[in-house]
């Protein structure tokens, strides 16, 4: 099992539109799991908490982190599918500064080059959101 030194190895974000700061776990084509620590100075409004489109980012850069085939040392880096449907989504938790979220992604069916994996986010072990997410997969993924 390999884990990406660098996500931008894995997706083709660059910041400040990585949503993920670590990956703890992969196993790919069947599931991930990462980290983001939100800083206590950020820019957003600490009325509104975190936007929870951001948690729906994470969960997708994930998924598609864990779609993504293995790469091997010195390889191209692999081409990027794209989302193609958020669905079934729910928001249990507003999320604020300070904060670390974990995400994990699990595989669920794939067919006709999409692949659809199922979502989560939680705060201290508290769900914060989850859905499904749907991607087109190319070439060898999963």
């Amino acid at each position: 099992m390999k884990y990406p030194s660098d996500l931008s190895k894995a997706i083709p974000h660059s910041y400040p539109f990585v949503m993920l700061d670590r990956i703890v776990e992969l196993n790919p084509g069947k599931s991930a799991t990462a980290v983001k620590k939100l800083a206590a100075d950020l820019s957003f409004a600490p009325a509104s908490g975190y936007p929870q489109v951001f948690l729906i980012e994470g969960m997708a850069q994930l998924a598609a982190v864990a779609a993504a085939p293995e790469a091997s040392e010195g390889a191209a880096k692999p081409e990027a599918g794209f989302l193609a449907a958020v669905t079934d989504v729910r928001f249990h938790k507003k999320i604020i500064c300070g904060s670390e979220i974990r995400y994990s992604v699990e595989f669920e069916a794939a067919a006709m080059g999409m692949a659809r994996f199922r979502g989560r986010a939680e705060i201290d072990g508290e769900p914060a959101a989850e859905g499904a997410l749907t991607f087109s997969v190319p070439g060898k993924a999963v």
